[in-house]
């Protein structure tokens, strides 16, 4: 619902309910703290708003079934209008029904007892109300609103003939939304968490999806999914928050549907944002909000749903759900595709997939983390795996403008989910740069300095809906954004391309297995630094045992080494470490490496150790990233190819792992403009005299 359906309707209100602010501004309350204060009241005025209209729109069908025009004084007509109202579970309270007393006739009169009227009249709601809006909780319950806390707060803030309470509950109670309708309120809501978004960076971050970015979501799900028009379908939302993104959805189909049957769901864990949910679900249709932790107590299990949707939060650590997640038993998570536990949006991202129709779409908005996070092998490279190799899942990731939320500026991104994606689209993925698609706000809204606007979001749309090439988009194949990690052990060889030798034997299976040689029969071990004056020498005459503090003074003289020389019966070995060259008797062996390892012989005594040497071929751990081809024999082919090409030295893959990455600067990158070298030398000759006068 865009500001232009209502009007004029819609600035007086917004105007009217940003006013109450200032009772709020005028007793010291800090701006950060409004939204506190006022999104109780509002859901107030929106239970008292929603019940009088209920109750009209019931009179209006009394009068029709009856024949005759409806007696505010008749106790049978009167009877029959609470009755009726009763049962459509909307709320209740008998003072709006029966005697036609709202909230403003409470205030009418400024008793000395107002916080005590107030109270009373609110403990007249039904017993659902009061539990929303915060009213009556028992000790160690949920709060939700928390309105009674918020109300003896005012209440202790008046001070002489200042009644703070009075003075902003009057100002609420004077808004009458009953006027508009479920898409109309939801929209007055959208702006007014617009201005508290504005105050309050932290309000931003828990509150509010910008209805802009809504918008996009709403037309992407409309764009692709397979709706029957006088079908049915069902969106959810699994971090719902006040519902304005599952209800934003909801009233564009039904408007662009009028006969489809849609249900929307919401599950948030934010009390006062679930309790504004589940009031706004009320009054609509047929809607469900529930409140919990989507990831570890999930209302929905087992439900399936048309478009799922979602703004979860970023880089929430999960830290205190680790144990629950894991053992969970919905199949949604699997051992082998689990994130750090700094950053839960992956495991949402699993979440939403698990609860899509085999027909279902989705389009959930994350940071760029979830797109190239993790190592090949790691739980994040396997989910992307998962959805887009696997299953097939993702229809497109549309990257959106930076600076378009209200508490960050980094840069977001929308992952389109189809689980019936278009035949030229399977094995395929639309990458959508919308970096550019905005227009600048002539005022910044805390973070927020441009918007996507209907002409845009057009572009977008269309964008996604013809699924070819063109500026802003490029479909790649899947295996485009795998690859594989290759671990390698690489034999080092010197110039001449010569390595230590290895020995081998047969194991107890009769294969042949490399054994590292020990040096035998030691006499001296000298271990010369790049100071020739310090070295260190080590002579015996049977095995080399050394005395516990030669054995600090050896490993510290080994890591400083220059060179090593070992005695060993008739050969000399001639170890330079720079080079990790071996030679022996003077002749040289190739790179290699010798080794120290120090051991406790059973029978030495209390301060002996002995000393093992061995002299191997020198080994490093290397990886190499190749290309990939889902075709087994052409990926193997691939990866040999490559790695004959670039490693020269003997090498044996130790380990391959295939991993998945979305990379927009490679998909799009960015023109830099290079300076002419004889402008930077000519710079460089201008900084040259100014230094040279100083």
């Amino acid at each position: 619902m865009s500001t232009n359906n209502i009007g004029s309707a819609l600035q007086a209100y917004e105007s009217q309910i940003w006013a109450t602010a200032e009772t709020l501004y005028s007793n010291g309350f800090k701006a950060s703290e409004w939204p506190k204060y006022m999104m109780p009241f509002f859901a107030l005025m929106l239970v008292e708003s929603r019940i009088v209209r209920a109750k009209n729109e019931k009179i209006k069908e009394i009068e029709v079934e009856l024949g005759c025009t409806f007696n505010p004084l008749s106790e049978i007509h009167v009877d029959y209008l609470n009755e009726a109202v009763l049962h459509q579970n909307y709320g209740y309270h008998p003072d709006l029904i029966k005697f036609n007393r709202p909230l403003s006739v409470i205030c009418d009169t400024q008793p000395s007892n107002f916080y005590s009227r107030l109270m009373e009249y609110l403990s007249k709601y039904d017993e659902e109300t009061k539990k929303l809006l915060g009213i009556g909780y028992a000790e160690g319950t949920a709060k939700h609103l928390d309105l009674q806390g918020i109300i003896g707060s005012l209440n202790a803030k008046s001070h002489g003939s200042i009644d703070v309470l009075y003075n902003f509950t009057k100002k609420w109670a004077q808004i009458d939304l009953s006027i508009f309708n479920n898409s109309e309120v939801t929209t007055i809501e959208e702006h007014i968490k617009h201005k508290w978004a504005d105050i309050s960076a932290e309000t931003a971050g828990e509150h509010y999806t910008p209805f802009d970015v809504i918008e996009l979501c709403t037309d992407i799900n409309i764009a692709i999914a397979p709706i029957e028009p006088e079908g049915s379908w069902e969106v959810y939302d699994m971090t719902c928050g006040g519902g304005n993104f599952v209800f934003g959805l909801e009233d564009a189909l039904r408007k662009i549907y009028p006969k489809l049957s849609v249900e929307s769901y919401g599950q948030e864990y934010n009390d006062q944002l679930y309790a504004l949910g589940a009031i706004e679900s009320r009054f609509r249709q047929s809607a469900q909000i529930e409140y919990g932790n989507t990831l570890t107590n999930d209302r929905f299990t087992g439900q399936l749903f048309g478009s799922v949707i979602g703004n979860p939060p970023y880089g929430t650590e999960w830290k205190e759900f680790y144990d629950s997640i894991q053992k969970d038993k919905t199949g949604r998570f699997s051992a082998d595709k689990m994130p750090p536990i700094s950053d839960s949006q992956m495991l949402f991202l699993q979440h939403a997939v698990s609860h899509m129709k085999p027909n279902g779409v989705g389009s959930i908005v994350h940071n760029g983390s979830p797109l190239t996070s993790g190592d090949a092998g790691g739980g994040e490279s396997n989910i992307r795996k998962y959805l887009l190799k696997e299953i097939d899942v993702v229809h497109a990731i549309i990257q959106l403008p930076q600076n378009i939320f209200f508490n960050t500026g980094i840069s977001t991104y929308v992952w389109v989910l189809n689980k019936n994606k278009p035949a030229h689209l399977k094995g395929k993925v639309m990458i959508i740069n919308a970096e550019t698609m905005f227009t600048k706000l002539k005022k910044s809204l805390n973070k927020k300095s441009c918007g996507i606007d209907k002409a845009n979001r057009k572009i977008i749309i269309d964008t996604l809906k013809a699924g070819v090439d063109s500026e802003i988009c490029k479909v790649l194949s899947v295996d485009l954004l795998m690859y594989n990690k290759v671990e390698l052990e690489i034999t080092r060889l010197d110039e001449n391309g010569n390595s230590v030798k290895e020995i081998k034997k047969l194991d107890k299976n009769g294969k042949e297995v490399s054994v590292i040689e020990k040096v035998s029969d030691i006499t001296e071990v000298k271990i010369s630094s790049l100071d020739s004056t310090d070295e260190l020498i080590l002579s015996v005459s049977d095995e080399l045992i050394i005395t516990n503090e030669e054995v600090a003074t050896l490993k510290q003289k080994i890591t400083e080494a220059e060179t090593i020389k070992i005695v060993s019966g008739k050969d000399t070995y001639l170890y330079f470490n720079e080079e990790n060259i071996v030679e022996k008797n003077g002749l040289s062996l190739g790179k290699g490496v010798i080794t120290f390892k120090v051991t406790k012989p059973k029978k030495a005594e209390e301060n002996q150790f002995k000393v093992e040497v061995s002299i191997s071929p020198l080994k490093e751990k290397d990886s190499e990233t190749t290309p990939f081809e889902s075709d087994k024999e052409k990926n193997e082919k691939i990866i040999s190819e490559f790695l004959n090409k670039w490693i020269k030295e003997p090498y044996i893959i130790s380990e391959h792992k295939t991993g998945c990455e979305i990379n927009f600067n490679k998909t799009f990158p960015k023109k830099i403009e290079m300076r002419l070298s004889s402008y930077i030398l000519a710079e460089m000759d201008a900084l040259d005299k100014e230094f040279g006068d100083i």
